[in-house]
């Protein structure tokens, strides 16, 4: 979005008519839209005689202005404790949606909470975060991974879900969900994807070809693979432990990123207890770091890494980061017994 947006904002114009019904008037008035931002402007509206004028206007606002995070403020506001856990409205003065579902997290809430989570408008540290996935996962919001919907399953909107359990590093959920997608996403047969799967009969609703759905379903395998994180880029963060077993290679050729395209090739050899990894980094820019996972079909932590035939010590756990890397890295992972 560029720094420069509009909005619609509903005033209600305190300025009466002082003539025949309908008369054009000139007001002067100060615009306070609810995300804080200030417009001073002449107009010319049409009044009904001793009423209140109302019109819709366009307001310009800056999105770097510090008054545009009033609103997750006020949504924090909003807040509320349902049986001991903090839940977060996605419509705080009129709960209408919770209402509708019973203030269970499926249905409407789940799909609009996962959008709002996608968008990135709070960061996935935030504790409104929090309290939205917390939410989802405790009141019903989610079933094998994905968002509910009228007793069935709705994978495609589960994607900001999904996109902030990355960001904390929850691999688990993200591949349920995965799996999930591939059983429930398509119909049976077609393969053609879908909005709502009924998950006990598998019956999916006629609403197909979904091409949203297709399209969410390619992106968290995307994501699960190659994912940029601010100045940051990820390689393999969720790939399924099964991919990585003895003999299984796994290999993504010029890869568009943010910083370039990249390329990268897994080949397992677990049972000698080892990991060979080629990645080519983005040479368009550098990303500030390159973190490069090995997750071992056993759960087994990492011993040592050589790259490029040197040894390094800048690995933790299941990963491995590189720092502004530039070129093509021959990794060799060793595993502990």
């Amino acid at each position: 979005m560029s720094p420069e947006a509009e909005l619609w904002a509903y005033v209600a114009l305190e300025a009466k008519a002082d003539g025949p019904q309908g008369r054009s008037i000139d007001a002067r008035f100060r615009v306070t839209p609810p995300i804080g931002a200030n417009s001073e402007k002449s107009w010319e509206i049409k009044a009904a005689e001793n009423r209140p004028a109302k019109i819709f206007l366009k307001v310009p606002f800056d999105l770097k202005n510090a008054a545009f995070r009033e609103i997750p403020e006020k949504e924090y506001a909003a807040a509320f404790v349902l049986d001991g856990r903090k839940v977060l409205p996605m419509e705080p003065e009129t709960h209408r949606i919770l209402k509708d579902s019973k203030y269970r997290s499926g249905g409407c809430y789940g799909l609009i909470a996962s959008c709002m989570l996608e968008s990135e408008f709070l960061p996935a540290a935030d504790a409104r975060a929090a309290m939205v996935m917390d939410f989802m996962e405790n009141r019903g919001g989610l079933r094998l991974g994905m968002s509910e919907f009228d007793g069935g399953i709705d994978h495609a909107y589960t994607y900001g879900y999904w996109l902030d359990s990355l960001k904390l590093d929850r691999v688990k959920p993200v591949i349920l969900g995965f799996y999930g997608s591939l059983a429930y996403g398509m119909s049976r047969e077609t393969f053609s994807g879908v909005e709502v799967t009924h998950h006990v009969t598998g019956d999916n609703e006629s609403t197909l070809p979904h091409l949203y759905s297709c399209t969410q379903q390619l992106r968290l395998l995307r994501m699960m693979l190659l994912r940029e994180d601010g100045d940051d880029l990820w390689i393999g963060q969720a790939v399924p432990r099964p991919w990585l077993k003895a003999a299984n290679r796994i290999e993504v050729s010029g890869a568009p990123t943010k910083f370039g395209p990249v390329s990268f090739s897994y080949e397992s050899r677990a049972e000698k207890g080892e990991i060979l990894a080629e990645v080519t980094a983005p040479a368009r820019r550098s990303p500030r770091n390159m973190m490069i996972r090995f997750r071992h079909p056993d759960g087994k932590p990492i011993r040592a890494v050589e790259v490029n035939g040197s040894a390094v010590t800048t690995f933790s756990g299941e990963t491995l980061s590189l720092s502004t890397p530039r070129g093509a890295f021959k990794i060799r992972v060793s595993f502990a017994k």
